[in-house]
């Protein structure tokens, strides 16, 4: 493992250590927010909110009791394709866009279901049912008081007073619940669809949904089993990202983003970079084979004038080997290469001494000098 360490590059270091503290760190925070608990997260009226105000267990009864199929709708309403069979669920949005709002009467008008509520829906409101405006402040228990498919088998609900429904005399909208004269639910129709409007979606959310009747009203408003629901999870602030990552467990998408750009990172790192490595200005070192080219060639100058250049540090290295084996310089070549076997001298050695290339020999007398 340690030579395999040694044998990384400055750049491959770099990324096993951010790899590595990257996963550590997320490792870290899951065990800790697992042992003391990371607490309820997510926006208001939102499908992956397990916050009190979010309706994340509205999604799950709408599938595992209901039998629907739910989907979340990461992309702005005007930018979605959304099945008229199919019911959009849009409450208490952070925010919307005018095109969003007419796309959504349009999915109406042309068959669709929506159930909508809540803060900032007002302009939702006036594109889908006419003399309908919200206000704040209503009840804490309310009655079903229509016989209506939208309110299924529920009898009583308990709410948060967070709004009620000012109807004007010409609005042409059914009351589905309401707590004496103040509505909370109302229903109405857009073209060849079905609005139901709810101004207090408390009755929905994780804190109050088990109360009362609050899950059979949150069942019914939906429609039947066969009806698909998809909760526009773009005004929430969960866009899709487009890189796969959104339905990655928390703190993964981050995670992964990391190791990405740890690779971007390795992979420059490694690769070829553009433009001199020095300043122009500047005299660079040759390169190692252009001076091994050039003592080669000052070698067979000197050998062409009957001059053997290296010979003066091939007698040096003699010596020092003779030394190093305990015996005399003046003993041949067999007798020194016996002595320094018997001595324990590396066979390199004692090769780039007597046989050995300039390269060899200067090797070797390196070795024999710090040894």
């Amino acid at each position: 493992m340690i030579e395999r360490w040694r044998r990384l590059s400055p750049g491959g270091r770099a990324a096993a250590i951010v790899v590595t503290v990257l996963v550590g760190v997320h490792l870290v925070t899951t065990v800790l927010d697992g042992a003391i608990g990371g607490g309820p997260r997510g926006a208001p009226g939102s499908s992956l909110a397990t916050a009190p105000r979010g309706v994340s267990a509205w999604a799950t009864l709408l599938e595992d009791v209901g039998g629907h199929e739910v989907r979340r709708l990461r992309v702005p309403l005007d930018r979605a394709t959304v099945d008229v069979g199919s019911t959009v669920v849009l409450v208490d949005p952070a925010s919307l866009e005018v095109f969003e709002d007419e796309a959504l009467a349009s999915f109406v008008h042309a068959g669709g279901t929506a159930v909508v509520g809540g803060v900032n829906t007002e302009p939702v409101i006036d594109q889908l049912l006419g003399g309908v405006d919200w206000a704040p402040g209503g009840v804490e228990t309310a009655d079903v008081v229509a016989d209506a498919p939208e309110v299924g088998e529920a009898v009583r609900i308990r709410a948060s007073a967070q709004g009620h429904w000012r109807l004007e005399r010409w609005a042409d909208v059914t009351v589905a619940v309401a707590g004496g004269d103040v509505p909370i639910v109302v229903l109405g129709n857009l073209g060849a669809g079905r609005v139901v409007a709810l101004a207090d979606v408390s009755p929905f959310t994780n804190e109050r949904l088990a109360e009362a009747d609050n899950a059979a009203l949150a069942l019914a408003v939906v429609g039947d089993a066969e009806r698909p629901v998809v909760f526009a999870e773009a005004a929430h602030g969960h866009g899709d990202s487009g890189l796969g990552l959104d339905d990655l467990p928390d703190g993964w998408a981050t995670t992964v983003i990391g190791l990405a750009l740890v690779g971007v990172a390795l992979l420059w790192s490694r690769g070829r970079r553009f433009g001199p490595p020095n300043e122009e200005d500047e005299d660079p070192v040759p390169p190692r084979r252009a001076y091994v080219d050039a003592i080669a060639a000052t070698t067979a100058r000197g050998s062409a004038v009957g001059e053997d250049p290296v010979a003066p540090l091939r007698r040096r290295a003699r010596a020092q080997l003779a030394r190093r084996a305990g015996v005399d310089g003046g003993v041949s070549d067999a007798e020194l290469r016996l002595a320094a076997a018997r001595a324990g001298v590396d066979d390199r050695i004692v090769h780039g001494v007597l046989d050995g290339s300039v390269i060899e020999t200067g090797v070797a007398a390196a070795r024999l000098e710090v040894g």
